[in-house]
């Protein structure tokens, strides 16, 4: 079998058939070994990345086309179930009233956009991290939202701002998911280090428990650093902890051997919390309201 014949250096990958003709390319070689069609009228090489795979699709989208909602979301790393971070469907949309795309492997919509709605990021059109945590709302549940929101917002590394989100919320049209936008937005915080504590903080606040605080630096009666939990009722000395793959190491299990037993004589009380309390938080729940019932907590 014959190896396929080098693409020329001057065409950009991927690439749509128009593009191809241009560069003196014929549909023999496009059927070639060696190359790959995620969309009707675009080639990629062989097992193309993600963000190929969104070029292609925007390379038979409709003009001016830009990814949105998981897609985009996807781009920004922002942490989504399982069941649309393994979805092969992309979301792309466009401006107004023109003309959607309609292909398989596409899931195309229009939207009416505020200016700067849509930025480039790696190359691709795509909604404003603002934007796309606002367009979020119409997939995911409360918590993921918040999960959403909580990494865009983080404070190591943010990708946007509480009132550049605000204006968005605010100028956001979605009628159907608005009140699940709404609800969110107050929840958000930019100190949540991961998507299960902040799934964790946002069931404990909807049961009826007081707000912790998050990731807040702990210290002993003469002031030294103890500890930063991931969440803190500090009034009452609760605090919650959600141990996932990094507490398995022999560093990390050392180190919170150490830890409790400071805290505990600093007079916190330590709950971890692990992935069957994410699967049902409902007796770690339970189990926090006895605690702070103990400590003087009472509902309002």
């Amino acid at each position: 079998m014959t190896r396929p014949a080098p693409l020329p250096q001057t065409l950009a990958i991927p690439f749509t058939f128009e593009q191809a003709g241009a560069a003196g390319l014929g549909r023999e070689r496009l059927r070639r070994s060696d190359l790959e069609a995620p969309f009707r009228g675009v080639r990629a090489l062989l097992e193309p990345q993600q963000l190929d795979v969104f070029r292609c699709a925007l390379a038979v989208s409709a003009a001016g086309a830009f990814l949105s909602r998981a897609s985009a979301a996807l781009v920004y790393g922002i942490p989504l179930p399982s069941r649309l971070e393994s979805s092969a469907t992309v979301d792309v949309a466009i401006e107004g009233t023109a003309h959607a795309s309609r292909q398989h492997g596409l899931r195309s919509r229009r939207l009416l956009l505020a200016p700067n709605d849509v930025i480039q990021r790696s190359g691709l059109r795509i909604t404003t991290p603002a934007r796309t945590w606002c367009d979020l709302a119409s997939v995911l549940n409360e918590e993921d939202l918040v999960a959403a929101g909580d990494f865009l917002l983080w404070r190591r590394n943010p990708q946007m701002t509480f009132a550049e989100v605000a204006d968005a919320a605010a100028r956001h049209r979605g009628r159907r998911y608005r009140p699940r936008l709404l609800a969110a937005l107050p929840l958000l915080s930019d100190r949540a280090d991961s998507r299960p504590e902040t799934i964790i903080r946002v069931r404990v606040i909807r049961a009826g428990l007081p707000v912790p605080e998050v990731n807040p630096m702990i210290h002993d009666d003469r002031g030294r650093f103890i500890a930063m939990p991931d969440l803190a009722f500090v009034e009452y000395r609760e605090l919650i902890d959600y141990e996932g793959e990094v507490h398995l190491t022999a560093k990390q299990w050392s180190k919170d051997l150490k830890r409790v037993p400071r805290l505990e004589d600093a007079g916190w009380h330590s709950n971890r919390a692990g992935s069957e309390d994410l699967a049902d938080s409902s007796e770690l729940v339970a189990r926090l309201e006895r605690r702070l019932r103990a400590e003087g907590w009472k509902p309002s």
